[in-house]
């Protein structure tokens, strides 16, 4: 394979998938609409995702329904194009909109309670409610206590008026400790979607979607834990002692263990057999941040960047949500998968305000994942239509069709399509793996790896069983570790990890804490990639390579290295991703010195001072200028726009930028004497939605004179 040619031209296999929200009245010829649109820019492939909005006359999984998904799987496999089906209607995942629960109400999800008495007389005469089943009673110090399973009375979120959260047709979740309530959701959803769409499974279809299935529901009864009818007999079975009973409303290890291990053989493994049995993988992620345990039964582990749990302000590495990138991509790493994805992009918007999320903030989410391994994005969300608020208000912002950056995506997606080539596939060079429980995930304690460039992998402690660990190294799938951090291990693994360096974190303050670093190897070339998360430019200097090469993968462009002192000098603008590799381009210094800044302005005709623009409007703003220059190479830097900005120079377009720094090379068509500049800036889509917020060019706006070393 020619790496160089795939850089500039990535393969549409590893598109972005975004999860296309059927958030209406469907119409074929809208479907298909959409679906060429996806194409033309760039994005090959969706996931079907029915959302609030959709009709009554549109019932998930009916045959109407299933005609409008075939009409689009037909027209995906028409184009080339990749789907994911996704199995629930909305989330989380297991009830088949309440179809599990309809057909056997005893599939409902269930919890364990319990109940304080004052006397033993009082307990004894307790009675349980006609749904209730009376576990256990029990008298023990002077507390007398019943424990009481029930229905948790919890609900998934629907996609029909009145079936949200808290609403009274919100359909029932399902008990996913129960197989056989996890198997009849299968014949509810994935039977149905084969049946009809059998001809597409293994090559338009290539996954299953399964959205973090949660054992009680949203808004179960908050004086409860998960339960099943077997559970107890399942604890007893592992060594639980019934005079325990009251501990497993704290934290009880033996108990969290034991539903993960349901969890994971009687609701995963099912969904994962079928998908195998039917030539498609399972993707989709489980509940929890940090669930690294519960993606064994994924054939492309995930997780689900929202709410900007994660975000720039917090550079990535503040929380148990910073977990989330790793979690899926040491999973894959660890488990012999070749994929790994991240849902990305719902709720991120800044300040609570959704559709003010910007492009810049886009890039930053999408390098966040790919500096820890990410290789498959799935973004949230396309809406397939943002008629009223019950479509655009439904967890924002669109990230396609429906926002200002639609007419450039094509950059993001081979931004998207580059990335995710160059990190399959590859084998990841860490050396430090961080020994962990199946949950739990430590992330205070790695911070400053992270902020040291020193690369690490959570490897599950379950997974030592299958490594290989000789001459003092472990060995596991692709990856070889001779250094451990221990943070979760039992004393027989420890013993194992005997021989192995024991590493802790550094103490000392980094001189680039925003740096973030990988080393893979991709078909036998080395890759390094360095991500600056932080605000301000930085030239990062490391130990040089042979012949070393740039890759810009925002720009698909190679440049060379300035070394100086046998370091290389890589300079990372603010929240930029660049690849080093071992090549043969020179090296050419470009350096700029201001020539005049550019102040006499109009905006839409009108003069004006650039300053912060207060509209209710989301839309273009036109700003145009005229100067002379009897430089031949001059580079426009606009300083701050509030958000995106297209420039034209004496009527050529020179580009688009959409997030800073802003920088257009204007050589090519300068002219002698007067030129003509037009900038035109677009804000954010949430002036449209109705919050008012700073927009248009702000400058200060500086002709650069470009010179060569």
């Amino acid at each position: 394979m020619n790496h160089k040619k795939m850089f500039e031209n990535p393969d549409r296999a590893y598109t972005a998938l975004p999860f296309w929200f059927w958030n209406d009245k469907l119409d074929e010829k809208e479907i298909i609409r959409q679906i060429h649109d996806f194409n033309d820019k760039g994005i090959h492939g969706f996931i079907i995702h029915p959302r609030k909005g959709l009709p009554r006359s549109i019932e998930y999984m009916s045959e109407v329904y299933l005609d409008f998904v075939e009409i689009a799987v037909k027209e995906a496999c028409h184009l080339d194009m990749q789907v994911i089906l996704y199995d629930e209607a909305q989330y989380p995942s297991g009830s088949a909109h309440g179809e599990v629960v309809r057909k056997n109400p005893d599939h409902a999800s269930k919890g364990l309670r319990i109940e304080y008495f004052d006397t033993r007389a009082s307990l004894e005469n307790y009675q349980v409610d006609e749904d209730e089943r009376l576990l256990l009673m029990q008298s023990r110090d002077d507390k007398h206590m019943a424990f009481i399973q029930c229905f948790s009375g919890g609900t998934i979120r629907g996609i029909h008026e009145d079936e949200d959260d808290h609403e009274s047709l919100a359909p029932k979740s399902a008990d996913l400790l129960n197989k056989a309530a996890t198997l009849s959701f299968i014949e509810s959803t994935h039977e149905k979607y084969y049946k009809r769409l059998s001809k597409y499974f293994g090559s338009t279809i290539i996954a299953m979607f399964t959205d973090e299935p949660k054992i009680l529901g949203r808004c179960s009864r908050k004086d409860i834990i998960p339960w099943t009818d077997d559970l107890l007999n399942e604890l007893i079975s592992r060594g639980f002692k019934m005079n325990d009973m009251e501990t497993l409303f704290d934290k009880n290890d033996l108990y969290e263990k034991t539903l993960y291990e349901l969890m994971s053989e009687r609701f995963y493994k099912p969904l994962y057999d079928w998908c195998e049995d039917h030539e498609i993988g399972l993707t989709g992620h489980p509940e929890g941040s940090d669930d690294i345990g519960l993606l064994k039964y994924f054939h492309i582990p995930g997780q689900d960047v929202v709410w900007r749990w994660i975000a720039p302000e917090l550079t990535g590495v503040e929380g148990i949500h910073s977990t989330m990138a790793k979690c899926s991509a040491d999973s894959m790493r660890h488990r012999g998968r070749s994929r790994n994805a991240n849902e990305v992009l719902g709720c991120c918007g800044p300040d609570g305000i959704q559709w003010a999320l910007t492009m810049d903030d886009f890039k930053w989410y999408m390098d966040y994942l790919f500096i820890r391994g990410v290789n498959m994005i799935y973004l949230h969300a396309f809406y397939y239509s943002v008629r009223s608020e019950v479509q655009f208000g439904e967890r924002p912002p669109d990230v396609g069709p429906n926002n200002i950056w639609w007419d450039h995506m094509n950059q993001m997606s081979d931004y998207i399509k580059r990335m995710s080539w160059l990190l399959t596939d590859a084998s990841n060079q860490a050396k430090i793996a961080v020994i962990t429980g199946h949950k739990d995930l430590p992330y205070e304690e790695v911070k400053a790896f992270f902020e040291h460039q020193i690369e690490f992998n959570y490897l599950e402690e379950e997974l030592l069983d299958k490594a290989i660990i000789e001459n003092d190294k472990i060995y596991i799938e692709n990856q070889v570790y001779d250094k451990v951090y221990i943070h979760h291990a039992s004393d027989h693994h420890k013993a194992l990890l005997e021989g192995l360096e024991k590493v802790t974190a550094p103490t000392h303050q980094s001189a680039f804490k925003h740096i973030r670093y990988s080393h893979i190897v991709k078909e036998g070339i080395s890759y390094h990639l360095y991500c600056n998360e932080g605000e301000e430019k930085i030239n990062f200097k490391t130990r040089a390579l042979s012949n070393p090469e740039i890759w810009n993968p925002w720009t698909g462009e190679i440049s060379g290295v300035e070394i100086i002192n046998d370091d290389m000098v890589i300079p990372l603008e603010r929240r930029q991703l660049l690849i080093v590799t071992s090549g043969n381009k020179g090296f050419l210094r470009h350096e700029y010195e201001d020539l005049c800044h550019l102040e006499d302005w109009t905006l839409d005709g009108k003069k004006v001072d650039l300053k912060f623009e207060e509209v209710d409007y989301s839309g273009p703003m036109v700003y145009e200028t005229t100067f002379t220059s009897d430089a031949s190479s001059v580079r426009l830097n606009l300083g701050s726009v509030k958000e995106m900005a297209s420039v034209y120079l004496n009527n050529q377009l020179i580009g688009t930028s959409m997030f800073a720094p802003h920088y257009f090379d204007l050589s090519e068509h300068l002219l002698e004497g007067t030129n003509h500049l037009k900038v035109i800036v677009k804000n954010t889509m949430a002036n449209h939605y109705g919050t008012i917020l700073p927009s248009g060019l702000i400058g200060p706006v500086i002709l650069e004179k470009k010179y060569e070393e």
